[in-house]
């Protein structure tokens, strides 16, 4: 990701983060996703509104998940 962000310099970081979350798969998507829905709900989530603070998520690991592979990110951090 931090190679594809180098290419495109003007991408604003709220597009960064949205080109991010396209490429994740299995629980990080499924842990995302929930993220969303409570965020939605209006449920307490960790805060996220750019790249920088995607990469610095810890852990991407939703509970429940067995590893960290179980909740690998493809061609990103």
């Amino acid at each position: 990701m931090e190679q594809y962000f180098r290419q495109k310099p003007n991408l604003s970081d709220e597009a960064k983060l949205d080109h991010a979350v396209m490429y994740l798969v299995d629980d990080a998507k499924l842990w995302w996703k929930t993220r969303m829905e409570d965020n939605f709900a209006g449920r307490p989530v960790l805060e996220i509104n750019n790249w920088d603070d995607l990469k610095g998520a810890k852990p991407l690991v939703p509970p429940g998940a067995r590893t960290r592979q179980g909740a690998r990110l493809i061609r990103t951090l």
